[in-house]
């Protein structure tokens, strides 16, 4: 997560300990003692400055120039990883679906993702579908993105249309065409275990982007 020398620094009251990350990502006190774990590092510190040998969750009492603690960065790293793995599953589960290849193209070859949302074209620039997950909110969604209020005011009016060809991926929501923003658009959302196999989500994501090139037909 932080380079050789990023510096660390003490958020617990009383205690001003510092410290640097070391080449072999490691831990150096000041004083030059260098420890495995940042609860290691934290509980050596403390007792140098308060004689107290007390057992303290390192991760959360570390932080980096920006104010964020080891635990956030953390949680940071691992979404990003997660988010990379899930896009990457997306396209290659996508590639091996031929109705999904005939309508946008085969999506194996797109570059890693490191993003909360993903993007396909249909064509013209007024509107696109969108995958997109929320790892803390447990859960995915494909929406049509609009950026032309007229043509998505234009679909508004056919919403019976609109939600019988979604109707079998769940509750669709929908901006209200006034709504006091630039750009609209309708969605729908699926919670996901991120832990599990994501097989089902990817299944389900592929036939929502589907559905939605189906949505965006109505307009002609």
């Amino acid at each position: 997560m932080l380079a050789a020398g990023a510096a660390l620094e003490s958020r617990y009251a009383g205690i001003t300990a510092t410290a640097t990350v070391t080449e072999d990502h490691r831990i150096r006190l000041s004083n030059g003692e260098i420890f495995d774990s940042p609860s290691g590092a934290f509980r050596r510190a403390r007792m140098l400055e308060t004689g107290e040998n007390k057992q303290i969750n390192g991760w959360i009492v570390w932080k980096v120039a920006d104010g964020r603690t080891l635990d956030e960065l953390r949680q940071v790293s691992g979404n990003i990883s997660l988010r990379r793995s899930f896009w990457n599953g997306l396209y290659e589960y996508a590639a091996t679906r031929l109705d999904f290849v005939d309508v946008y193209g085969d999506p194996s070859g797109r570059k890693t993702n490191s993003d909360t949302w993903t993007s396909f074209g249909v064509g013209l620039g007024f509107c696109h579908p969108d995958g997109a997950l929320n790892i803390r909110g447990g859960y995915i969604a494909v929406d049509l993105y609009f950026t032309d209020t007229f043509q998505y005011t234009k679909l508004y009016t056919m919403r019976d249309s609109v939600e019988r060809i979604l109707a079998n991926l769940g509750e669709v929501m929908w901006d209200e065409p006034d709504a006091d923003k630039k750009n609209r658009c309708l969605w729908m959302r699926r919670d996901v275990d991120f832990s599990g196999d994501m097989t089902e989500a990817y299944r389900w994501m592929t036939d929502g982007l589907l559905a939605m090139r189906n949505v965006y037909e109505l307009l002609g």
